[in-house]
């Protein structure tokens, strides 16, 4: 794999494969939209591009930067786009507030809450389009106004979860020998007059890559590989736990781990009716009150799981860290945020691995009906059965280790604090008992 990753052409040719291959997608799901409310439901499963989208390719992301790292952001064609762009841009620097992280903390909650739940991007294959299509063009603007790769940094909020669940892969970039890196005269692996360059280029993340830097910023482009002339960095295996010594997150950071979080509840219980009723009763009783349509029930719902349970769960911790230990509110929100990144990225994943499973039946349909309107339309109508039997029995066993990641999640965090400074708060208990929660609600759905 390293001999690859040296390779002038790589990541170059991938991306622009990858880049084609969203040109077809978008091509067949441009105009396809349900022209009934029950239809909305099947042509997620039903519409070629829609299901590649957010059954499989989000899912294999997802899975593979937990376990890997973030090898989806070497062959993003938004990177190559942003590069491109960036040569013949303005190359500004990239402000304190597009810096700090909040810039793209409220853009991931304007995806989700508005983007995803209320709008329904993720169901409706004509709005995915017009989703994707937006990202394509925020990486275009961003490469015009802004210095090197600034969209992939601090704006593209698919790179920065990968980047968070990064910490727990086992794989990263590494030095063989230090001493070469050290009497290297050159250092075109991170010299800034290499940056612009469309291959060999230096880092620009604005990373040594000699140095040990937390997956959180690197994309893993694989320039610095090729730029260096002494073949002296390559990937390979790595501790994961040795990650978090004296690890911190942002603030942002941590904010936006906890709106994943929300958003992973509604995402695992909602087959567990009772329970996922029992959660929703605050949006479900503001909603009665309101006399909210469809859409306004939709977004209270999901600012309720997104915003809200997470927004009490961290006031909570954070009053009980004040009243005992003195501890400020910045301090545990950054500490609830850390303690919780081994469960929310295990259960991203886990959630990635049963969407793919469930989806299962609906392949044999889309290649012969890839936009999905007459195969959603037969299903609905009764003239095709879509038959589950396998994936049926390949969820009951995925249900099976739905709470044994957890407990997993929750083995890995106390590691994590053993390596960790903050060693001895409330925030500690509080990812506990949060993990304990999820753990036998999946519990129940076995």
């Amino acid at each position: 794999m390293n001999a690859l990753f040296r390779h002038k052409a790589f990541p170059l040719i991938a991306q622009i494969l990858m880049l084609l291959i969203f040109a077809g997608l978008l091509s067949l799901s441009l105009g396809v939209a349900p022209d009934s409310a029950e239809m909305v439901k099947i042509l997620r499963n039903t519409n070629l591009s829609n299901l590649t989208v957010w059954a499989y390719w989000w899912s294999l992301i997802i899975i593979i930067a937990v376990i890997f790292g973030r090898w989806w952001c070497t062959i993003c064609p938004l990177e190559l786009i942003n590069s491109l762009t960036a040569v013949i841009g303005l190359k500004r620097k990239p402000g304190k507030l597009v810096r700090s992280g909040w810039l793209i903390t409220l853009f991931y909650a304007v995806i989700l809450i508005l983007v995803i739940e209320t709008w329904l991007a993720h169901r409706i294959p004509h709005r995915m389009a017009l989703y994707l299509s937006g990202l394509f063009l925020f990486a275009l603007l961003s490469g015009f106004i802004w210095e090197k790769r600034t969209f992939c940094n601090y704006i593209c909020p698919v790179g920065h979860l990968l980047g968070l669940y990064s910490m727990l892969s086992f794989f990263g970039l590494k030095v063989k020998n230090p001493a070469v890196c050290s009497s290297c005269a050159s250092k075109d692996c991170y010299n800034p007059n290499r940056q612009y360059k469309l291959t060999e280029r230096s880092c620009t993340s604005n990373l040594n890559p000699s140095k040990s830097s937390p997956p959180t910023q690197c994309i893993y482009c694989t320039q610095c590989m090729t730029a260096c002339p002494h073949d002296n960095l390559k990937f390979g295996r790595k501790n994961p736990l040795k990650r978090f010594k004296n690890f911190r997150l942002k603030p942002a950071q941590a904010v936006f781990l906890l709106m994943v979080s929300g958003f992973l509840i509604p995402e695992l219980l909602e087959d567990n009716e009772k329970l996922f009723t029992i959660l929703s009763i605050p949006a479900t009783k503001l909603n009665s009150l309101l006399q909210t349509n469809e859409i306004w029930s939709r977004f209270i719902k999901f600012v309720w799981f997104i915003l809200c349970i997470p927004g009490l769960l961290l006031l909570i911790t954070a009053v009980g860290n004040k009243l005992a230990m003195k501890i400020r509110f910045k301090q545990t929100l950054i500490e609830v945020g850390l303690y919780m990144l081994p469960l929310i990225a295990f259960l991203h994943a886990y959630k990635g691995l049963t969407k793919m499973i469930t989806r299962i039946p609906y392949l044999p349909h889309v290649f012969s009906d890839p936009k999905g309107i007459d195969t959603a339309s037969a299903i609905i109508h009764g003239k095709l059965n879509i038959h589950s039997g396998f994936a049926d029995n390949l969820m009951d066993i995925a249900h099976i280790f739905g709470p044994v990641i957890v407990m997993l999640s929750v083995f890995v965090l106390i590691a994590i604090v053993r390596r960790n400074a903050n060693k001895h708060s409330i925030s500690l208990s509080a990812a506990i008992l949060y993990a304990l929660t999820f753990a036998i609600a999946l519990t129940l759905q076995i």
